[in-house]
């Protein structure tokens, strides 16, 4: 028998019931511990999630498309799926993130990344949005402008 395995086998002190028996289960061990891994590591490997994509292919720059993806990165970590979605398609507590060019400069869009309830250039189609979501929009100070740049740069490619 592998060390490491005898290792597992040895009772647990303190620990009783399924505690036990999830340490004590080297099988259930490396499951547990592989579908933990898969999820922590899903967000970087996967493709074709992105709204920026296509259009940073279509520039062809390898600095704006470092950048789009910077941006995906930032959008995925910073937990903006939770209320517009996946790929930014939009959902019950946020709007959909298409069509921001129409509507935004990069620089606005990074001024109102670092403080949406602040943010001084409010038009009318910004206040009706505000008012249909329930949920306000939180401030994104803890990132840099360079990252705030990138996100902004994710959001404007989506189409």
């Amino acid at each position: 028998m592998d060390e490491r395995v005898a290792l597992r086998l040895r009772p647990v002190p303190g620990f009783r019931g399924a505690r036990a028996r999830l340490i004590s289960d080297p099988m259930r061990t490396r499951r547990s511990t592989t579908t933990l891994l898969a999820l922590l590591l899903a967000p970087l490997v996967s493709t074709g999630c992105g709204p920026g994509e296509a259009a940073a292919e279509a520039a062809g720059g390898s600095s704006a498309s470092a950048s789009v993806e910077q941006g995906r990165a930032l959008y995925r970590a910073q937990l903006c799926t939770n209320c517009h979605g996946e790929a930014g398609a939009g959902g019950d507590f946020a709007p959909a993130l298409r069509n921001l060019s129409a509507h935004w400069t990069r620089a606005e869009l990074v001024l109102y990344l670092r403080d949406p309830r602040a943010f001084p250039n409010k038009s009318q189609r910004l206040v009706e949005l505000e008012a249909d979501y329930p949920r306000l929009m939180p401030p994104y100070s803890n990132l840099t402008d360079a990252e705030r740049g990138a996100l902004a740069d994710w959001m404007l490619a989506a189409e």
